[in-house]
């Protein structure tokens, strides 16, 4: 299952292989660490009034074509929901994750998005954590999502790693 406007893995597509990551991390296949990182575009809704929705759609365009480039060929990118992405990085602690997180931060942050002469300023709020079969799946993509609400409730353009104390 492919989104057809970002050209990566759905929501759907991304449930099952998760889904698979987990039944063989509990069955001890592979006792790798994996991390999601749970990203949002900041002020998506404001690109959209103020530039219209085939502006939004580039930038969603562009936004999963950098996530690929800038991924490695193992990890796994998917489009969440509306302007939310998803990613897995297997055989990844959550140090590594928070480099490769800010190296994407900044990477967007700094990368030059032209809407037809319209240069626009694009930020990412990140959201870590570390699977943990005791939460299961379910449990860590709601933990990731609240690591990232916590990147914008905190000024946004910036990663959060969950721990127990955000709760």
């Amino acid at each position: 299952y492919i989104d057809t406007l970002t050209n990566i893995q759905s929501r759907v597509a991304y449930m099952k292989f998760t889904k698979k990551q987990a039944l063989s991390h509990r069955n001890n296949m592979t006792n790798s660490p994996y991390v999601f990182v749970m990203m949002d575009i900041d002020g998506f809704k404001k690109i959209n009034d103020t530039f219209g929705h085939l502006a939004g759609d580039y930038v969603l365009k562009e936004f999963a074509n950098i996530a690929q480039k800038l991924l490695r060929k193992y990890d796994h990118a998917a489009r969440f929901g509306g302007e939310e992405f998803l990613i897995v990085l297997p055989e990844t602690n959550e140090e590594s994750a928070k480099i490769v997180a800010e190296r994407f931060r900044s990477f967007i942050e700094a990368y030059p998005f032209d809407y037809n002469g319209n240069k626009l300023r694009i930020t990412v709020s990140i959201g870590i954590v570390l699977f943990d079969q005791n939460t299961g799946l379910e449990g860590s993509l709601l933990l990731a999502d609240k690591a990232l609400y916590r990147s914008k409730e905190n000024g946004r353009n910036q990663i959060t790693v969950w721990t127990p104390d955000l709760k």
